[in-house]
């Protein structure tokens, strides 16, 4: 009785962590509302499995260890990434996945695409490279940019390549993602990932506009949603 007891307990781990988070994206709210939802929800499942809700964030925790700690192994996680992903959740106590969970938490670098994407502003990688083909000063193009301009545009504006330009940031990407590599900030399988992606939108990247509601000065352009963590950024 006890092993099928525990044998439940287990598949409801992986089923609560999963239907956990969607029912917090789904809440909306400040940190206090998630963590009130996250808790009625542990409570409903654990009350449904005759356990503790205690006992159950417990199994959960230790469930995600054990994926993280598994993600490091096969080389999508450096230890670093993995130390850092636990102690956020240690430090907020969330248990039901949420910003910073998951493989390619820690590194802005790293991430899916989507409509956040985009460069950020700063010296090294894409930007700072894009300048330098250009012949411009990166400062310069930053203020073309913001002021909506595309990086094509630029390019046009200063008779240079657009695939010269290209060529420029793909290499300054590759640069600053190999000493990241080398200074175990990425794995080498995120390293590749993001080089794929940027491959797969940088046409998309050098054609973008400043959109509207775009960052005012002194915020990167190109990165719509950058302070909610939904933008992905090659620097």
């Amino acid at each position: 009785m006890q092993i099928k007891r525990y044998a439940l307990v287990s598949a409801a781990v992986l089923a609560a962590g999963a239907g956990g988070g969607a029912a917090l994206a789904a809440s909306g709210g400040d940190d206090d509302q998630r963590q009130k939802t996250e808790q009625s929800i542990l409570d409903d499942a654990a009350q449904r499995l005759n356990v503790t809700p205690q006992a159950l964030r417990n199994a959960l925790g230790a469930a995600e260890d054990a994926q993280l700690d598994q993600a490091v192994k096969d080389g999508k996680l450096t230890q670093a990434q993995a130390v850092a992903i636990k102690a956020r959740r240690q430090k907020d106590g969330a248990v039901l996945g949420g910003p910073g969970i998951g493989p390619g938490a820690g590194h802005p670098a790293f991430g899916p695409g989507g409509r956040g994407l985009g460069f950020k502003a700063g010296s090294g990688g894409a930007l700072d490279a894009a300048a330098s083909a250009l012949g411009l000063k990166l400062d310069d193009l930053l203020a073309r940019l913001r002021a909506g301009k595309s990086i094509a545009d630029v390019a046009k504006d200063e008779g240079k390549s657009l695939n010269d330009v290209k060529a420029a940031i793909t290499t300054g990407v590759t640069k600053e993602l190999d000493q990241a590599v080398t200074d175990k900030k990425l794995t080498a399988a995120q390293r590749d990932r993001i080089l794929k992606q940027l491959a797969s939108h940088l046409d998309a990247l050098v054609n973008r506009t400043r959109p509207h509601g775009a960052p005012g000065p002194g915020r990167p352009p190109l990165a719509p949603g950058h302070a909610a963590g939904r933008a992905h950024h090659w620097r």
